[in-house]
């Protein structure tokens, strides 16, 4: 299976790899995401994405989608700065954190997309560009996705 047979699959709408949680955000955590969002934050275009360009070298790529607060992924940044990690979240408290964590942590092995990830992976991932991708844990609205296999494809035959 391919990237054109899962952009065919019709649905009556489009469908989300998320639901928009309300969250509220500290003071840093908009201090984060106003001044950090153009050193670590992708955005969301019509454009493939060139990770040795946006990471500024050569290195194995590791997505994480739903990140959340995004504890394991800067663990896992941190503990391998062999790999280059992107996380994509919607929920924009975890991003504004996760931006401020980069920041402190000097971690430029990571960076992050605030979009869904659905998306994403049909017009920003080349095929066969990814090592691993994590999704750890499912929120409720993404049972759609998965019961549709609409995100699990596309991981899976991408």
């Amino acid at each position: 299976m391919d990237k054109e047979l899962v952009n065919k699959v019709e649905h009556p709408h489009a469908i989300k790899s998320f639901v928009v949680r309300s969250g509220r955000m500290t003071p840093g955590q908009e201090k984060a995401y106003e001044e950090q969002w153009g050193d670590y934050g992708v955005d969301a275009d019509e454009q493939v994405l060139d990770f040795e360009l946006l990471f500024a070298r050569q290195a194995p790529v590791i997505l994480e989608i739903a990140f959340g607060m995004g504890d394991s992924m800067l663990e896992m940044a941190a503990r391998h700065p062999e790999n280059n990690y992107l996380g994509i979240e919607v929920h924009k408290p975890g991003v504004d954190r996760v931006l401020a964590n980069i920041s402190e942590q000097l971690l430029s092995n990571l960076k992050v997309m605030k979009f869904d990830a659905v998306e994403v992976l049909k017009k920003q991932i080349k095929d066969n560009s990814l090592t691993v991708v994590y999704l750890f844990f499912l929120i409720p609205g993404i049972k759609s996705v998965i019961k549709n296999g609409v995100l699990c494809r596309m991981i899976l035959f991408n």
